[in-house]
């Protein structure tokens, strides 16, 4: 073989090297967009999920706080109702009382 035949070859199997990985570059090229696409996807889906929970987590805050003070108002009607009662029981034995220190 001579020179120019080994070198002739080395030349052609570099440049089909050369044209491998540039098919190669341009197939992971093509994987890459397709990975940056999905996991954009991903971030978004993911997004909006934590933007819904939070809103029912919001939601639910709010309902146990409208609870809590339904709560406590009828609470405070009920105490209110027993203290009339308790005024009202008091005022009626004062009345006996007084009645009766009048006999």
């Amino acid at each position: 073989m001579s020179e120019d035949s080994v070198a002739y070859q080395a030349l052609n199997l570099a440049h089909s090297v050369d044209q491998a990985v540039k098919s190669h570059e341009a197939i992971c090229a093509e994987r890459y967009a397709g990975i940056h696409s999905a996991i954009k996807d991903i971030k978004a889906v993911l997004w909006k999920a934590g933007a819904g929970a939070f809103g029912i987590i919001l939601s639910m805050l709010a309902y146990l706080v409208v609870q809590q003070i339904a709560t406590n108002d009828k609470l405070h009607d009920e105490r209110e109702s027993a203290i009339r009662a308790l005024q009202q029981q008091l005022s009626d034995e004062r009345m006996v009382r007084a009645a009766e220190n009048r006999r």
